[in-house]
């Protein structure tokens, strides 16, 4: 943890440190597959306003919801991959390929819970 928070203090591109550090989490790639520590760090990148990071967020939620089946994964997917979608349409409206598979999995994610609300 130590040399972690090093790289990260220290580095001009902190941001790819922890954009990296979070999809390790998400994935499971040298580290175990941890949804929260995933979400921790993407929590990160939100805070500084970083666009990406929200569709992180709401990947990783769904994902989470897929595993455990809490209401609350769910909701807080549709609420961060809303949020993409949104941040995209205003700051890079020409990334068309980026907003149209947030649409995407938004709609996905609405599917799922309009099938939960009928368990």
């Amino acid at each position: 943890d130590g040399l972690i928070k090093l790289l990260i203090n220290s580095s001009k591109t902190r941001n790819k440190y922890i954009e990296k550090l979070g999809m390790m989490y998400a994935r499971g790639t040298c580290v175990e597959k941890d949804y929260d520590k995933s979400i921790v760090w993407f929590n990160k990148l939100a805070i500084k306003g970083v666009i990406k990071a929200y569709a992180y967020l709401g990947n990783t939620y769904y994902e989470k919801f897929n595993k455990y089946g809490e209401k609350n994964d769910l909701e807080n997917a549709l609420f961060f991959t809303n949020k993409a979608i949104e941040s995209y349409s205003k700051s890079q409206p020409s990334n068309k390929n980026m907003i149209k598979y947030l649409i995407n999995n938004l709609n996905k994610m609405k599917k799922t819970l309009e099938r939960a609300a009928k368990l």
